[in-house]
């Protein structure tokens, strides 16, 4: 039997809208992810504690809801105005979901042989985030390490921007550079980092480095650290033959992260 809601000024709406706020997500441990394809990409290691309806949605999210359901999850019924109430989105999409936060720490990582790594450094804008945790879940690597200063991983738009990828691939959140430096040289992890330092290498021509990596990448705006650039065994840099100063953190990351699965799936060194 799904609950029903029909008032705005119910407790539960009102907690659920505070989450469009970081310092409520923060405090609560609690993020939002909205319509059909992103709930229904939400794995169950992810504890799902609600999922709001639109009650005029439609079969297909009947049917997820019902799905999710057998997971002992609450369900409620609301109105389309309601649901547009606590959607970060100009239009609901008929489903919302509340989940937990998950608490991985670098400690938690498979840090095996040839163990790969995407690690952020400086990343300000939600959408390059998405795109990033999403480019590394296509390619194959074993987990996203997010630095201090990264924006919120857990903001709607982030989460919207992973396109599910957000739930299909360890990520690590709010680690410091030190301890970044010091976790890969317990674990003899090789730091790769994009750079225009005077050291770095054509990520075409190089030869790259055996057993376990943690690539790093910094916002286009700022690079990489120069603390993480001085800490890495290997500079390397995309040549670029146009006018163009620089590329999106997004697009540089497909680049580096393919060119590095070509490597790997080829043999190559």
């Amino acid at each position: 039997m799904r609950k029903v809601i029909t008032a705005t000024a119910n407790q539960v709406i009102k907690e659920t809208e505070r989450l469009k706020q970081k310092k409520y997500r923060i405090s609560n441990k609690l993020f939002i992810v909205e319509g059909l394809r992103a709930v229904h990409e939400i794995s169950e290691e992810w504890p799902i504690m609600r999922v709001f309806v639109d009650k005029n949605a439609g079969a297909a999210i009947d049917a997820l809801a019902d799905e999710i359901a057998v997971r002992g999850v609450e369900i409620i019924e609301v109105t389309s105005s309601i649901l547009q109430k606590i959607s970060d989105t100009e239009h609901a999409q008929g489903i919302l979901a509340v989940v937990k936060m998950p608490e991985t720490i670098l400690e938690q990582l498979d840090t095996g042989e040839q163990t790969n790594f995407l690690v952020l450094d400086g990343i300000k804008d939600p959408g390059n985030l998405g795109t990033l945790v999403r480019t590394a879940d296509a390619a194959g690597i074993e987990a996203v390490i997010l630095l201090d200063g990264c924006v919120d991983l857990f903001s709607p738009k982030v989460v919207r921007s992973t396109m599910g990828s957000l739930f299909h691939i360890p990520i690590v959140n709010g680690v410091t550079q030190e301890k970044f430096i010091a976790w890969t040289k317990e674990h003899g992890i090789t730091i790769l980092c994009s750079s225009l330092h005077e050291e770095s290498q054509n990520i075409f021509q190089m030869t790259w480095p055996l057993g376990s990596q943690a690539i790093v990448i910094g916002s286009e705006a700022d690079g990489v650290s120069e603390e993480l650039v001085n800490a890495a065994q290997v500079k390397f840099m995309i040549p670029m033959r146009g006018q163009a100063e620089s590329l999106n953190a997004g697009v540089a990351a497909g680049i580096i992260l393919f060119e590095h699965m070509r490597r790997t799936l080829e043999g190559l060194s």
